[in-house]
């Protein structure tokens, strides 16, 4: 009975031991299996970019400053001026609503030259369809032609609304700056210079749009060659003609056009009146509207009518406010000055005469120490210089009087 019992016993044993290595085979292929995968996420890290490594968006450059003079107003001249179309609020506008083509042709300068910057004042003739007949630069801070075309080129495609009066001229006061550090010195150079400019000066760059030449026929094809005949038929090959070749065509060249200048302004006007004078020409003048202020110095009171008058008799001048001085006014001021202060010295019986820087004394006093001292309380009183002294000298009696 022993025997069969032990042979069941070894054949559980073996199994359990099968079923141990089973397991210990099992547990060593998932953890083979578990590394392997692990492995290769540590790849796929290792290949990925890390955010350090994109490279971030450049930051954009600063605009550039494209705007009108802020102390310089839009002006507006022609027949049509008095339009409420053609308005100076209107004509800003036009420039507000075109600025865009502006910054971009400054844009493309700045590319070849970083530091261009420019004042201009831009002269636009517009037609009562709202287009631009013709335009110039009619002066600037940093005369540049190329620049000037560019300008120019880009405002005459401007396109304002049509008005039933007639044509205007119009003037922008334009500032082009790369920084804003460059905006006030160009503006301040840019008035000096309109402040100085003639209205019959020649432009300093002027363009009138040519319409676009109609493209030239194109030339006929040159004649077809023949065949050429058999060598039975031929002794030898026909040579055929060379083709016809076309001249080049020339564009047409862009025509420079002076624009015509427009009516003298009120105080161009005065100015020129008041210059062609030769006793009114230390006489200056400004004015707001129709209002002109005269101020600077005449000789008298004569000249100083005159002044007025001859700028009273301007076409659009509807006042004029006087303040003009007059050399024999201020002589008669600096007299009485010196009059009193001799007459405070104690020496009363002393008289004066200033013309000019000059004065001349005449009268009496008792001493040459006196004399003497009256040219001194003269030159103090007022900048003159005693000329001529003629007082005489009559001593008192022995008691001084």
């Amino acid at each position: 009975m022993s025997g069969p019992i032990e042979v069941d016993e070894g054949r559980s044993t073996l199994g359990l031991v099968g079923y141990a290595l089973a397991a210990v085979i099992a547990l060593a292929a998932g953890a083979w299996f578990a590394i392997h995968l692990s492995a290769g996420k540590n790849e796929q890290a290792a290949t990925a970019p890390s955010p350090v490594g994109v490279a971030s968006p450049a930051v954009g450059s600063i605009a550039p400053i494209v705007m009108l003079a802020n102390a310089m107003p839009v002006q507006v001249s022609g027949a049509g001026s008095a339009s409420p179309d053609r308005s100076a609020d209107v004509i800003r506008k036009a420039f507000d609503d075109n600025r865009g083509s502006l910054v971009d042709t400054y844009n493309n300068a700045l590319a070849s030259d970083p530091k261009a910057a420019d004042g201009m004042l831009i002269r636009l003739h517009i037609r009562p369809d709202g287009s631009i007949e013709n335009s110039a630069v009619r002066i600037s801070t940093a005369p540049d032609p190329s620049l000037d075309a560019k300008v120019v080129g880009a405002m005459s495609t401007w396109k304002l609304p049509a008005t039933k009066d007639g044509d205007i001229d119009a003037d922008y006061p334009i500032i082009l700056a790369h920084d804003s550090g460059e905006e006030s010195r160009i503006e301040s150079d840019l008035q000096t210079k309109v402040a100085n400019l003639s209205p019959t000066e020649t432009p300093e760059y002027a363009a009138v749009p040519m319409p676009e030449a109609s493209p030239a026929a194109e030339p006929s094809s040159g004649p077809a060659v023949a065949s050429a005949p058999s060598p039975e038929t031929a002794p030898s090959v026909a040579v055929a003609p060379p083709p016809v070749v076309p001249k080049p065509r020339r564009k047409p060249k862009r025509e420079l056009a002076a624009i015509p200048p427009s009516a003298p302004s009120v105080f161009d006007q005065v100015q020129e009146r008041l210059k062609s004078n030769p006793k009114l020409r230390r006489v200056k003048a400004y004015t707001s509207g129709g209002t002109v202020t005269l101020f600077g110095k005449v000789f008298s009171e004569d000249e100083k009518s005159l002044a007025e008058e001859t700028v009273r008799n301007i076409p659009g001048v509807t006042s004029v406010v006087d303040t003009i001085t007059t050399d024999e006014s201020v002589w008669a001021e600096q007299q009485s000055r010196i009059g009193q202060q001799l007459a405070n010295a104690g020496l009363d019986k002393v008289t004066v005469k200033v013309i000019g820087h000059d004065a001349f004394l005449s009268g009496e006093v008792k001493t040459d120490l006196e004399k003497t001292r009256a040219v001194t309380v003269a030159e103090g009183a007022a900048p003159v210089t005693v000329r001529e002294n003629l007082i005489r000298v009559t001593p008192g009696n022995m008691f001084g009087f």
